[in-house]
């Protein structure tokens, strides 16, 4: 009887551990994960991975990443992540642009951590996170400045009128500008 109060709890035990095993394996076959040889060459590709860039694993598995993708790395983008112990970063961020399989390009940042193990040859786990929402509406608020800026200098030298282009016209901000600028100089 005790025997079997014991076989029974720790087959209990098991089944939950498989469960919870099973539920973190969801998880993390959800993210956009890789894992890389040195040579950069995908030995594992999660889910997460082929809905970000549109290849299965089948087709990843074997192909070097950044060729696969054809990955450009954003200059200046390069951020060492060291452990906080004083000890040499052990992990880097790096921005890349790169390409999904229907070709559309998006945005990337990269974290790179390798993993060290005794008797194995080294894997570098790979970490990927879309910014091309971050980056577009970057850009546009940029444009945007700038012209306002453009606008401004034109108006303080009395040649707001020569920006009115196609492009400055549908500017909403830009016709509201140009319109108190007339009623200003009238």
């Amino acid at each position: 009887l005790i025997i079997g109060t014991i076989l029974l709890l720790v087959a209990d035990r098991l089944t939950r551990q498989r469960m919870a095993l099973s539920d973190l394996n969801d998880a993390l076959d959800s993210a956009a994960i890789a894992l890389v040889g040195s040579d950069g060459t995908i030995l594992h590709w999660t889910q997460g991975c082929t809905e970000l860039y549109g290849w299965s694993a089948d087709e990843a598995v074997g192909r070097n990443k950044h060729a696969l993708l054809q990955s450009r790395e954003v200059e200046g983008h390069d951020i060492d992540i060291a452990p906080g112990d004083g000890s040499p970063p052990d992990r880097l961020e790096t921005e890349f642009v790169e390409r999904r399989r229907d070709g559309t390009k998006l945005h990337v940042v990269e974290r790179r951590r390798p993993l060290h193990s005794a008797g194995r040859n080294d894997v570098v786990v790979l970490k990927m996170l879309d910014i091309t929402t971050r980056v577009e509406a970057e850009e546009a608020q940029q444009d945007h400045g700038a012209a306002t800026v453009a606008v401004r200098e034109a108006a303080e030298h009395g040649r707001g009128e020569e920006l009115r282009g196609r492009e400055a016209r549908e500017d909403p901000a830009h016709r509201l500008r140009a319109a108190a600028h007339r009623a200003h100089v009238e």
